[in-house]
């Protein structure tokens, strides 16, 4: 089908993986409310759905300011995920890299996110995140470390 014959409408997210600025040795993690569909629960980076007319870097911009209150200047995509339905459905993700200051004020917005950590890159495995994301944000950071990015 040709962008002629019709337009197709999908679901699409993305998610801002916030690593700190000064040694690039933590990520800020926020714990998904235990009522939410997908994984209750869970640390997250922060994100979701790509609203109509908007741009994926004003979609990751605007929901790491919803939900933790940041407001991010660099960010750089490093990486696509995908999100596996319950129903076989597949929501495409890409995922971005935003250097931060460590001293950035987070306020979470308490209806999404509950809790919130600066976890050290080593401590990934003492939490529970979402499947897969651990290794993603392990590449988040050498991605940021090698462009030398600064906030």
């Amino acid at each position: 089908m040709t962008r002629e014959d019709g337009i197709h409408r999908i679901e699409a997210h993305v998610s801002g993986v916030c690593i700190s600025s000064e040694g690039h040795d933590r990520v800020l993690l926020g714990k998904r409310a235990d009522w939410r569909q997908l994984f209750p629960s869970h640390w997250e980076c922060g994100g979701g759905q790509v609203l109509l007319n908007q741009s994926f870097d004003e979609a990751v911009r605007a929901h790491l300011h919803d939900e933790f209150g940041l407001t991010i200047g660099t960010v750089q995509p490093f990486c696509t995920y995908a999100i596996q339905l319950s129903d076989g459905g597949v929501i495409p993700g890409l995922r971005f890299v935003c250097p931060i200051s460590p001293e950035a004020q987070v306020t979470i917005d308490n209806r999404q996110i509950v809790e919130f950590a600066w976890v050290p890159l080593e401590k990934l495995p003492d939490y529970r995140t979402i499947p897969g994301l651990a290794e993603e944000i392990l590449e988040g950071a050498r991605v940021l470390r090698a462009s030398g990015s600064r906030v």
